[in-house]
């Protein structure tokens, strides 16, 4: 029996090998988890028809060897009902195991989510070190009987009395400092997509944040969200080359909140993807005002290194607020 089990929720447009990303907050975090001897097992719906079997068979066994916690992860929408399915059957068969909700959903409604009772705590902001603070605190341990050590726990909210109880913010960690993913947590081969005949291609994040103040965005609110920090490019490129060699890509797509923000970090990316002679093809999100600010240069550097589709959002529908 796993010592955590990460659950990933149905969303309302899952299409294999079309739109199934792969389960990347789960990654990291599992990541960190087993690097410091903690076993992890990742339950992705999506990808898994008979999910409820495989979930209730990671719950199977003696009580002794419970999972620490269960943690479900969600966007607003669909996947919230998702959630609270697999919730319900941990529910179930695991009274005494904490369920842990995170997410940008859980993040931005914390309290909202902490009031259903499919939810006992939930992870505001990034995961990867609240994740670990817990599961060392629960470690052979009742999280019931635990009310002072809770609250020690930076990002976590959670119930006291009847009442929320919001810890301390959680730092961001920088970039470089977090694990390298282990792909072994998933079966990759689920996730590579063929955005365009021949491709094949996977996700990766470079960087977290977007320090812009678009009022529809979930990073507006969430902690550090307008705090752009991002890896090194030597750590990007070696990490493009690795998953490259590993799965046989052709093509990698950088799901970064904003990949341009730091226009020397993009051009420094490019010019090693270059001098490594890494022949592959790049897609990104981009802002239109971003590639106004470029040159003719810069253009002409991303795409000989790859950068074939740059996705541009509809910022907005009216000439007033877009000048604004």
């Amino acid at each position: 029996m796993p010592d955590i089990i990460f659950v990933y929720p149905r969303t309302l447009w899952d299409i294999k090998n079309v739109t199934t990303r792969l389960p990347l907050a789960a990654l990291y975090i599992g990541s960190l988890l087993q690097e410091e001897g903690f076993s992890v097992q990742v339950i992705d719906q999506r990808t898994d028809e008979r999910w409820p079997e495989t979930l209730r068979a990671a719950l199977d066994g003696p009580l002794a060897e419970a999972p620490l916690w269960v943690g479900i992860s969600s966007m607003t929408g669909r996947q919230i009902y998702w959630g609270l399915q697999a919730a319900q059957i941990v529910r179930d068969a695991r009274p005494s195991v904490p369920l842990v909700w995170g997410g940008v959903h859980p993040t931005i409604l914390p309290d909202q989510t902490l009031s259903h009772p499919l939810v006992d705590l939930v992870a505001v902001g990034e995961g990867e070190q609240t994740a670990l603070d817990l599961s060392r605190l629960l470690r052979g341990r009742d999280w019931i009987d635990l009310d002072q050590e809770l609250g020690d726990i930076p990002g976590l909210v959670w119930r006291k009395g009847g009442s929320a109880v919001h810890n301390a913010p959680r730092p961001y960690t920088p970039m470089d400092e977090l694990p390298l993913l282990d792909y072994g947590l998933v079966d990759v081969e689920q996730y590579i997509l063929a955005e365009v005949p021949g491709e094949r291609s996977l996700q990766i994040t470079t960087s977290r944040g977007c320090p812009m103040r678009c009022g529809y965005c979930y990073l507006t609110v969430v902690p550090d969200g307008r705090r752009y920090r991002a890896e090194s490019p030597e750590r990007t490129v070696d990490r493009i080359e690795r998953l490259m060699d590993l799965y046989t890509l052709n093509a990698i797509h950088i799901i970064d909140d904003e990949f341009f923000t730091q226009r020397k970090r993009a051009r420094r990316v490019c010019e090693l993807i270059l001098e490594r002679g890494i022949e592959v093809t790049l897609r990104t999100n981009c802002r239109i005002d971003y590639i106004d600010r470029m040159d003719l240069e810069d253009l002409r550097l991303f795409r000989r290194a790859g950068f074939k589709h740059l996705y541009l959002g509809a910022e907005a529908g009216n000439d007033r607020v877009l000048a604004l």
